[in-house]
């Protein structure tokens, strides 16, 4: 029989490092680093009129597994392959700061993300002006004689 997992005779249970030292198993990863995401496309606080692309660059050691768009920490878009992007249209949203987050998460399920506030302002649309109003009726004109 055995000596399973080093269990028997005493024997604690070896990691992973004290294993295998710098070179692990294949296939194996020990990923404890956060992917790098960063805003690509706007500046903080730059204004927004109508359609907008936000764009996102991420990195990790490993690999990335997607970035996540959020609008006021609700989900809006993912995109798991680079280049990292989120269309929108500003004029569906009210004039005023407007923050959005983008999430990058890798394969071990670690996660960095980034805040950008975009300022909207939509211009204000004038209504047509209304058709004019009808004046008074004109007055009838008085019947004229035949001579």
């Amino acid at each position: 029989m055995g000596n399973w997992f080093g269990l028997l005779a005493g024997h604690r249970p070896r990691s992973v490092a004290e294993e295998f030292g710098d070179k692990p198993p294949c296939g194996y990863t020990d990923d404890r680093t956060k992917p790098v995401v960063s805003i690509a496309s706007r500046a903080n606080r730059s204004t927004a009129t109508g359609a907008v692309t936000i764009k996102a660059n991420a990195t990790d050691n490993v690999g990335v597994k997607d970035v996540q768009f959020l609008v006021y920490n609700v989900a809006v878009a993912a995109d798991a392959a680079a280049p990292y992007e989120f269309a929108c249209n500003s004029a569906t949203e009210p004039n005023g700061s407007h923050t959005i987050t983008a999430v990058a998460t890798d394969a071990a399920g670690l996660s960095s993300s980034v805040q950008l506030i975009l300022q909207v302002n939509n211009r204000a649309v004038t209504p047509p002006a209304p058709p004019p109003t009808p004046g008074p009726a004109p007055a009838p004109t008085p019947p004229q004689l035949l001579t």
